[in-house]
């Protein structure tokens, strides 16, 4: 079985992204069946971009005034954030390097996507537009992915509540995929 580790940083900002997916499905954009996928295709998009870190990029003016996970820093022309949304072609600094507003979104670029298609690597494909094309560098995620989401996903729907506060205090967490 192989473990998989997430530290404080990467926990916090998937929960933040977790959140926000938990709020659209309540505002009707998802039916909760499809909630924990769109779930498994932010997280999976992020841990292929950044790792679940929320990257600065110091070729992006302002993005180092930003806040950012310390030590995480990317050069990638002018992606910066857990997406690693290019400024400004995703939009302001400020958007791209917040967890909350670049999840929103991605989110709104995924909507018009079928997201009911077998292949999750290809719907963040065409929300991303990567230079792997076949979609691989996404689905090399996927396992990760799944675990993070079978670690917090509920823990996300209830954020403030007794699980939600334990695991932002752990400094860091394990999941078994």
């Amino acid at each position: 079985m192989t473990v998989y580790t997430f530290d404080l940083e990467q926990t916090r900002n998937g929960l933040i992204s977790l959140e926000v997916v938990h709020t659209w499905a309540r505002q009707g954009h998802w039916t909760r069946r499809y909630a924990r996928r769109v779930g498994r295709i932010v997280i999976q998009c992020q841990l292929t971009e950044s790792d679940l870190y929320n990257d600065a990029n110091p070729n992006v003016a302002g993005s180092m005034d930003y806040p950012h996970d310390p030590g995480h820093q990317g050069t990638d022309h002018a992606s910066v954030g857990t997406f690693q949304q290019q400024v400004p072609l995703w939009g302001p600094v400020s958007r791209c390097q917040n967890v909350a507003r670049a999840t929103r979104h991605f989110l709104d670029a995924l909507l018009p996507i079928d997201i009911t298609d077998e292949d999750v690597a290809m719907e963040i494909q065409h929300v991303q537009r990567s230079g792997v094309a076949d979609g691989s560098n996404y689905h090399a995620q996927r396992d990760r992915a799944l675990a993070f989401m079978a670690q917090h996903w509920l823990a996300a729907a209830r954020p403030g509540s007794r699980a939600h506060r334990r695991v932002l205090r752990r400094a860091t967490t394990t999941t078994h995929g």
